[in-house]
């Protein structure tokens, strides 16, 4: 439905060097860093958790006010880690960069970084990472080198900072590299930090800040909702698309993945778009109340809240307060993660 925002192939292979040792000179260990917030996870980051203008909705009912309009963000540690729509320095100005700022419960922001992409957080709200674009060394035509980094919130030191994988300021025109094979994505789980390097897919053992080629297929780590296979995360329930083959429907529903017909929604209008779990029974989307065409425009005096669906019973019920509003979900989340939802006016 509402729709914003949206891995590259690479072009060097990381060095044998990085398979060997997990480290090297613009990786390993990161240095401890003065600033960075520490003391453990106080805020929830599971369940439902979106933002509308500043102000950042937990699933526990709870908020958390940044007093600046948000762009992007993720929850972790004690607050919320975000982006604006101001601009960082020029040097910077890739991947979508913008400053990064950072609000504890209390609602204090402190800016971190001058230039930040790429916001996670691990699933238990321990570990930041993002790519940082504004801190490394420049090309001759004044870029800066991407730098994944990956923040410890216990302890408030850097698990990692490096740049392997993702050129040579030396050598390589950065800008024009970035633009061919866009670097950096990243996954965090509780136990590593995976990012796209120009070629490889890397590891980072969060206990360690070791370095290793991830197996996997190149790219298929990075897959969100709604392209992954839409089951819920204990893999026991599905989301049945409008238009499956074998459930030809007007609406989404939900199944048990071991088969079975549908389950019946209600509480929720006649057009319900499911597109990821919150958790292992809580399905979240958009409910339409009105018209909405195959490209996702919808027809004057249409209105749309997101909406959450649970399992076994089906019963669905729309998020106050999102309705006519531009919604955004944590990074990480969904493929598209800014939504906008039109109020029926």
């Amino acid at each position: 439905m509402g729709r914003a925002r949206g891995l590259a192939s690479g072009v060097a292979p990381l060095l044998l060097a990085l398979v060997l040792t997990g480290c090297g000179d613009s990786g390993g260990r990161g240095s401890d860093v003065a600033g960075w917030p520490s003391g453990g996870v106080s805020v929830d980051p599971s369940g439902l958790v979106y933002a509308v203008d500043d102000t950042v909705h937990l699933a526990d009912g709870s908020t958390i006010s940044t007093g600046k309009r948000i762009e992007s963000f993720v929850v972790g540690g004690g607050g919320v880690f975000f982006s604006t729509d101001e601009r960082g320095p020029e040097a910077g100005r890739y991947l979508g960069a913008a400053p990064l700022y950072y609000s504890d419960s209390d609602g204090t922001t402190t800016r971190l970084a001058d230039s930040a992409a790429h916001l996670r957080t691990s699933p238990d709200g321990r570990h930041l990472g993002f790519v940082d674009t504004g801190s490394g060394p420049q090309d001759e035509f004044g870029t800066s080198l991407a730098q994944v980094v990956v923040v410890d919130l216990q302890s408030g030191d850097e698990v990692v900072r490096t740049s392997e994988g993702l050129g040579d300021p030396g050598s390589d025109d950065l800008q024009d590299l970035y633009e061919d094979a866009e670097p950096g994505a990243l996954l965090l789980t509780d136990e590593s930090a995976y990012f796209q390097a120009l070629g490889d897919v890397v590891e980072v053992d969060l206990a360690t800040g070791d370095l290793s080629v991830d197996r996997h297929p190149n790219g298929e780590r990075f897959r969100l909702p709604p392209d992954d296979d839409r089951l819920s995360p204990d893999r026991r329930w599905r989301i049945v698309d409008r238009g499956d083959e074998d459930y030809p429907l007007t609406h989404d529903r939900l199944a048990a993945a071991a088969g079975g017909q549908p389950l019946p929604l209600s509480g929720a209008p006649e057009v319900v778009d499911l597109q990821w779990w919150a958790d292992d029974t809580t399905a979240v989307g958009i409910a339409v109340d009105g018209d909405v065409d195959a490209f996702g425009m919808y027809a004057d005096g249409t209105s749309a809240s997101l909406v959450t669906c649970v399992v076994p019973s089906g019963a669905c019920t729309p998020v106050e307060g999102t309705s006519g509003a531009t919604v955004h979900l944590p990074e990480g989340t969904v493929l598209d993660p800014v939504v906008e939802l039109p109020d029926g006016s």
